[in-house]
């Protein structure tokens, strides 16, 4: 347990089953006598999290599992359902406002992605690379409809189309009402009106720009602002512990 000392880590041990996922703050020091959250845990929804020890006296075959990916698909699912002419640019300009207006709120992201910040605006580079190289989960891909010119019949771009309805459980109540926020505003745009908007100055893509120059990433915390409401600390103590344990058990995806 030496690797995972003073890691906090969200949780819910004892459930027979999680039918939502879970929303738990940072609450709970993990220890290999540690069989449930302490008295002062607070449960809203987030990341259904299944902890299974194989040998309690060898703590690291501890395997963890999220949703992160389950989340990514089902947001890509419902941004199919709920807006139009979603193209890939589109689609990433949507989960970055799905993922920083999360942050702003909670100081966690939706779909564990990180935006990185190129020339058209945010793009997760992760979901990006796995699209471009066919590696993207079966789920995603199945989504990725070519666009042909009319005269050549040439392929000059794809878009996105889902026949299959996202499943609303693996998202807390949260993130569904971001989820429609973000597409009711974006429902009719265009991919370079979306680009307007992230290019707009003082806003996290912009910054990154200023300060960091191009292909950089995008911190999170760069969301915060009057409205935001989390404050700066814990938003990055959450951020903080994403990160390592993304470090710790990304492995396991």
């Amino acid at each position: 347990m030496a690797l995972l000392r003073g890691v906090w880590l969200f949780f819910a041990l004892g459930a027979p089953s999680l039918k939502k996922s879970l929303d738990i703050p940072i609450v709970t020091q993990l220890s290999c006598q540690q069989g449930t959250p302490g008295p002062e845990a607070e449960y809203t929804k987030w990341h259904r999290i299944s902890i299974r020890f194989e040998d309690i006296k060898k703590a690291r075959n501890m395997l963890l599992e999220d949703t992160g990916k389950e989340k990514r698909i089902n947001a890509i699912r419902y941004f199919c359902k709920h807006t139009k002419k979603l193209s890939e640019t589109k689609l990433y300009k949507l989960l970055f406002f799905l993922d920083f207006l999360h942050f702003k709120e909670v100081g966690r992201p939706v779909t564990d992605l990180e935006y990185f910040a190129w020339d058209y605006g945010p793009v997760p580079t992760k979901l990006f690379f796995e699209i471009k190289e066919k590696r993207a989960p079966k789920e995603i891909l199945k989504c990725i409809v070519p666009e042909r010119d009319l005269l050549s019949g040439e392929i000059r771009g794809q878009y996105f189309k889902s026949i299959k309805s996202p499943d609303l459980e693996v998202f807390s109540e949260r993130e569904i009402r971001i989820l429609k926020e973000v597409s009711d505003i974006f429902r009719d745009a265009k991919a370079t009106e979306m680009t307007e908007i992230t290019h707009l100055k003082n806003e996290p893509w912009h910054k990154t720009l200023e300060i960091k120059g191009e292909k950089a990433k995008i911190d999170f915390l760069l969301a915060l602002d009057k409205d935001a409401k989390i404050d700066e600390d814990l938003a990055r103590e959450r951020l903080e512990f994403s990160t390592e344990m993304k470090k710790l058990f990304s492995s396991g995806e």
